[in-house]
């Protein structure tokens, strides 16, 4: 009798033990659930707010005048905010930078050239040889229709030997969009530097920091007048970050268009890219 009643205790043991864990693992697994279910809820806000916020830039972008001096006055944050230097400030949670894509160097196309080239590349922060060495590949390369064109810097790590850092600091200062011309007030201080040097560049910084950079400033310093080359007015191609934040999940975008208010297409997308997380601080 008492050996029977070990074996039943023991039998008893074993599968009360048995129930534990698989309510252990039931709990584990409810537990883990709700987390990935929490941070698919989480991903899917962030995504909805971002496009919510790339709609109001949009919208600020079409129904607002560029002038700065205006724009500085309104009660909109988001067109407040826009100092069309890619400089991010702050809605809410979302943090937003647009950049007149006219500030930013044309970056020419391969097998085109330019006398600027090498120039560029090492204002971005290639060493000089090595801008040398990647401006001559780039020279080299076919040009369009018999050479496929670039589309993204990035595509210049496979073919031309820049590395990933480097193809984003080239990014923040360079365009591949077709502009009408290069404006000096929006542009990031290293694509100033590409394209001036010595007391220009001086002259240039000093009146735009003291807000007097315009068509007259441009000549007194240069002793350049107006050409096809250069232009001070914004657009109409801009480039446009966005970061939103929910939780733990983060959405970001990035996006070249043009905007024409009063022409048959106010909004025309060049290229588009979402990164799961980037920062908008280049």
């Amino acid at each position: 009798m008492r050996a029977e009643r070990g074996v039943a205790l023991v039998l008893g043991l074993m599968i009360s033990g048995t129930l534990g864990l698989l309510m252990l693992q039931f709990g584990l697994t409810a537990r883990e659930q709700t987390a990935r279910a929490q941070k698919l809820v989480e991903r899917a806000q962030a995504d909805l707010r971002l496009r919510s916020i790339n709609t109001q830039v949009l919208f600020a972008l079409t129904t607002n005048s560029w002038d700065l001096r205006r724009q500085q006055e309104s009660e909109d944050p988001f067109v407040a905010g826009m100092n069309f230097r890619g400089e991010p400030f702050s809605v809410g949670d979302a943090t937003v930078a647009v950049q007149d894509l006219s500030g930013l160097v044309a970056f020419p196309q391969p097998g085109v050239g330019g006398a600027r080239l090498d120039s560029v590349l090492a204002a971005s922060g290639v060493p000089e040889e090595r801008a040398r060495s990647i401006a001559e590949r780039i020279i080299r390369m076919p040009p369009p229709p018999k050479g496929a064109p670039l589309q993204d810097f990035y595509e210049l790590t496979l073919i031309a030997g820049l590395a990933r850092g480097e193809a984003d600091k080239l990014s923040a200062i360079a365009t591949l969009y077709p502009t009408r011309g290069f404006n000096p007030v929006p542009a990031p201080d290293r694509a100033l530097r590409a394209m001036f040097s010595g007391s220009v560049l001086q002259g240039l910084e000093a009146r735009r920091e003291s807000g007097s950079l315009d068509a007259q400033g441009f000549f007194s310093v240069t002793g350049v007048g107006l050409e096809d080359s250069t232009v001070f007015f914004p657009g109409p191609g801009f480039e446009i970050r966005t970061r939103v934040s929910f939780g733990s999940a983060t959405a970001a975008e990035e996006r070249s268009l043009t905007i024409d208010p009063y022409g048959r297409y106010p909004i025309s997308v060049w290229s588009r890219r979402r990164p799961l997380a980037e920062s908008l601080d280049r």
